[in-house]
């Protein structure tokens, strides 16, 4: 209150740039932010993919097959398909 009796023009400069600042917080995001949770999101991804690849304690045989035939299945889809098609041209 006594800044608006000191210097009444800063006083309602500085209320209106907060409230322009408040306002167009809401329709505009907050760049750190955006990019600090970018960093965590990508940090989670590669923690997730470094967890897949890592040598696990415990593991059996049976564990190791799954593994592989969970690796293995796409491939072997992708190639039955390329050679459905070859047989189809022939």
């Amino acid at each position: 209150m006594s800044k608006l009796f000191e210097n009444p023009i800063s006083a309602i400069t500085d209320s209106v740039s907060k409230g322009v600042e408040t306002v167009a917080g809401v329709f505009t995001s907050n760049k750190e932010k955006d990019a600090q949770r970018s960093a965590d999101e990508q940090m989670a991804l590669l923690k997730t993919y470094q967890a897949e690849f890592n040598a696990r304690q415990n593991r059996t045989w049976a564990d190791s097959l799954a593994d592989a035939f969970n690796r293995l299945i796409r491939p072997m889809i992708v190639s039955l398909i390329l050679f459905i098609f070859v047989i189809a041209y022939f």
